[in-house]
């Protein structure tokens, strides 16, 4: 078995666990089926660049993925290196990548599980988990990243337990780029993130869109499109955070 190891440096090893040879590579692009490790201490900015450097061929892959926006609108933000914060002043510890099941119950004897890969900013010691999709790129260029293997399980229902055993699961670099540029290019490039988010802070309280938000939810759940509903629950959940932050 294979897998790519971003180190403390950011340089990017191809590790044959069977053989034990370590090689070193430049390129992310021709081993989209591995699982990446990283080392701890290893930046979200050490991983950008290697993205960045593969611009053009994972603009073609996840093409879809990132709502037909590409790579590009981000490279003059990127290379800003005036924008340099550090992690300490942004209240998270690391960035965390991990596989989420989450649970909707339709009734007492049918479900619907949404298994998507989470990309969010964690402060351990506050327990807050923050939503990345409004922060610049320079803005996460020092924050520590890592892989979380174990699968987390979300139970979103009212009266239903789920007994489900500590388990770890496989994420591949497919898995885990896919989460990170549908995340950054949600809203669009720079420009339309910017200006969205000022827009939700502005018009959070006044225009309910909270309000709106959970009636759509609930619209959804009861319709059956899961889909949809595991969405608007992350919107919601983003949206309630950003509020606060704009407070």
């Amino acid at each position: 078995m294979k897998n790519i190891l971003l180190d403390v440096n950011g340089d990017l090893f191809l590790e044959d666990n069977f053989s034990g040879s370590v090689e070193k590579i430049d390129t992310l692009k021709y081993y989209l089926d591995y699982q990446l490790k990283i080392d701890d201490g290893a930046t979200f900015g050490q991983l950008f660049d290697h993205i960045m450097n593969d611009a053009n061929t994972l603009d073609v892959i996840f093409g879809e993925t990132m709502g037909g926006n590409s790579l590009e609108v981000f490279r003059e933000e990127w290379a800003n290196e005036k924008i340099n914060i550090k992690k300490e002043d942004l209240g998270i510890e690391h960035i965390r990548i991990r596989k989420t099941i989450e649970y909707f119950e339709v009734d007492s004897s049918k479900g619907f599980s949404d298994i998507r890969i989470d990309f969010d900013g964690v402060n351990k010691e506050t327990g807050v988990v923050y939503s990345l999709e409004f922060m610049s790129i320079p803005e996460m260029r020092n924050i520590p990243v890592n892989v979380d293997n174990n699968l987390y399980v979300e139970n979103n229902t009212n009266g239903t337990n789920i007994d489900y055993p500590d388990s770890e699961c496989v994420i591949t670099l497919f898995d885990i780029l896919g989460s990170i540029l549908h995340e950054i290019t949600f809203y669009g490039g720079p420009i339309q993130r910017d200006q969205t988010k000022q827009k939700i802070i502005d018009n959070i309280d006044s225009d309910n869109l909270l309000d709106v938000l959970k009636l759509q939810l609930d619209d959804a759940v009861k319709s059956e499109n899961y889909e949809e509903a595991a969405e608007l629950k992350s919107l919601i959940e983003k949206y309630t955070k950003l509020g606060k932050k704009g407070d």
